[in-house]
């Protein structure tokens, strides 16, 4: 059963079927591999290998690890090569769902919808890897605070627009916004404040 905030009682829900499940994973790539890798035990967890992680606080992930597989991937779904990961793989795996639910007529009903869930916006870790690097601490550790930093520092030697990092951060969230709209669409941000008050701050030290 599923409901929403809008639908507190218990007669405003409404029954849901799952009709077939496909799965994309670094232990198997449909349902009845993976299920079986599980079962035997199996780990897809290692060292972070499709972009470099060093300095970051954790370098050890569940990814997909062969590159070629992602492309291979993203050819049979006809994507293009701006598409990160985690589209190839989600499209990969929906698209095997539906196969196995006999659904595609079914979907291309003016009645059915799409629902995608998500752990990130459609911005590619690769692009994020310069502004990260660069934004290491003495340490080598990179943090929230100090990527944010070294975005709003671009911004004012690249595009000379001088804020704090909180205007960073909204023309970072207008990017990704651009980013999915494409080529037509229009997108408004706020620099919130000046670079100002920033000056005595190792920002713009």
């Amino acid at each position: 059963m599923v409901a929403t905030p809008f639908s507190p009682d218990a007669g405003a829900r409404r029954r849901i079927v799952v009709t077939a499940v496909d799965v994309v994973t670094p232990i198997g790539f449909d349902l009845d591999s993976f299920w079986k890798a599980a079962q035997a035990g199996a780990s897809g967890v290692r060292r972070i290998t499709h972009f470099d992680p060093e300095g970051l606080p954790t370098q050890i992930a569940a990814t997909l690890a062969d590159p070629a597989l992602i492309e291979g991937f993203r050819a049979e779904a006809e994507l293009g090569a701006r598409e990160p990961r985690s589209v190839v793989v989600g499209v990969r795996a929906a698209r095997g769902a539906v196969r196995a639910a006999a659904a595609r007529v079914v979907l291309a009903s003016p009645r059915a919808g799409v629902f995608v869930g998500t752990g990130g916006e459609r911005h590619d870790l690769r692009d994020l890897g310069e502004f990260a690097y660069a934004s290491r601490r003495e340490t080598g550790q990179v943090t929230p605070a100090s990527f944010a930093q070294e975005f709003t520092r671009r911004l004012a030697r690249e595009e000379a627009l001088f804020g704090g990092t909180s205007s960073g951060a909204n023309v970072v969230a207008a990017l990704r916004v651009a980013k999915r709209l494409g080529a037509g669409g229009t997108v408004v941000t706020l620099l919130c404040d000046s670079g100002l008050k920033y000056l005595s701050t190792d920002l713009y030290a």
